[in-house]
């Protein structure tokens, strides 16, 4: 199920406030990747968001940790191995759903 406007508005203030300094995410891969459920917040714990997007989300495939941005590029630190095809399905998801089109690169939890 696709996220609700007002959670992509959410998402979308919260993406600006990556581009000043990492924030915590947690995200559900959907079927599709508008299905994608991504929640980001300042101070809340990486796996809480994970629970929570697991929840509204369709699948297992759950991933947590930081999200920072830097000009077009979205640089994710997982805490724990992320799941196969996440860089190239939020890749997507931005590109349908939040707006900006950014490439996506995932790094070393360490």
């Amino acid at each position: 199920m696709p996220m609700e406007e007002s959670d992509l508005e959410d998402l979308r203030t919260m993406l600006a406030f990556a581009r000043k300094g990492p924030v915590n995410f947690g995200v559900c891969l959907g079927r599709k990747p508008e299905n994608t459920v991504m929640i980001l917040h300042r101070k809340k714990a990486p796996d809480f968001l994970q629970r929570k997007a697991k929840k509204g989300g369709e699948t297992a495939k759950i991933a947590c940790g930081e999200i920072e941005i830097s000009g077009k590029m979205a640089n994710l630190r997982c805490l724990e191995d992320p799941p196969p095809g996440l860089q190239k399905v939020l890749k997507k998801f931005f590109a349908k759903t939040v707006g900006p089109s950014l490439k996506v690169t995932l790094l070393a939890a360490d």
